[in-house]
């Protein structure tokens, strides 16, 4: 999975459970026992939905075409300004020149990844959730985590968000 994505998904996950925390506290407060049985848990395993999410698949494809055309112009730039692709044959002034190529092709990769994420992997991100979170009020879940997260329980919504992800 996205590794941003990842980090998106465990930070929702913290805040949901801050916020069930704080809900249940409530509930507490009026009665253990209506606590219990007023919480909805519910999870979804977001590496399945995104590879069944068209859209999704599409920009890790985008992405993915990114890093190898970045990796193939860095090779053909070295290539063409010392002769070779063989970086340990070049003296150590060109391996110093050829590492500087490399974090600037780096810091221009990074730079333009970012860029897409912003205006493309955003918009699925999105676009997710919102059905996750559609999904979740109609089975009446106060809290939706994501899988790896459960240990036991809980309501799997996985399937339902993948019927109503936008084709």
């Amino acid at each position: 999975m996205n590794i941003y994505l990842r980090a998106l998904t465990i930070i929702a996950t913290i805040a949901a459970i801050a916020g069930a925390g704080a809900f249940i506290s409530t509930k507490r407060a009026t009665g253990a026992a209506e606590a219990q049985s007023s919480v909805v848990i519910a999870f979804v395993d977001s590496e399945e939905i995104l590879e069944a999410f068209p859209q999704a698949v599409r920009v890790n494809m985008e992405l993915s075409e990114l890093r190898k055309k970045s990796e193939e112009s860095l090779r053909e730039q070295i290539t063409a300004k010392f002769g070779t692709g063989d970086i340990a044959a070049l003296p150590a002034s060109s391996q110093i020149e050829v590492q500087q190529m490399v974090e600037k092709a780096d810091e221009d990769y990074q730079k333009e990844m970012e860029r897409l994420r912003q205006q493309k992997w955003t918009p699925v991100v999105d676009a997710v959730n919102s059905v996750i979170q559609q999904v979740g009020v109609e089975f009446k879940a106060q809290v939706v985590l994501e899988r790896e997260v459960v240990l036991h329980g809980g309501i799997d919504l996985t399937d339902e968000v993948i019927k109503k992800l936008p084709k």
